[in-house]
């Protein structure tokens, strides 16, 4: 992949804004995808991420829940990105380039242990 910026960047769809890769994450030309998704955490912990957010609710975001995901705001589609520790998260990115190609991030392990 030519590399289009050297900052960390996110690749989303349009249509759909869902990431897609994380780009730079831990070096430049790096890129990491989701390999683990929120859907399975539990409301509690979506609320932890969520924070004061007023839109979420007892069954979920409000824009997450709705069909068309295009009012989703900018920084809540993209984070928590790969270097972040939440100890409460599922998600997983897998690297597809880049010197730790083929390993694994888990956001619930500390200190950017690779598997």
């Amino acid at each position: 992949m030519d590399l289009i910026t050297e900052k960390l960047s996110v690749l989303c769809k349009v249509n759909s804004p869902v990431p897609i890769a994380y780009l730079n994450v831990y070096e430049v030309g790096d890129v990491w995808i989701k390999i683990n998704s929120c859907n399975g955490c539990p409301p509690k912990s979506r609320e932890k991420c969520c924070g004061s957010c007023p839109m979420i609710t007892k069954i979920g975001c409000r824009l997450h829940l709705e069909d068309k995901g295009s009012k989703k705001p900018f920084r809540c589609i993209v984070n928590p990105i790969p270097t972040i520790c939440l100890s409460w998260c599922l998600l997983e990115f897998k690297c597809i380039q880049g010197s730790k190609e083929g390993l694994i991030r888990k956001i619930r392990e500390p200190g950017d242990v690779f598997r």
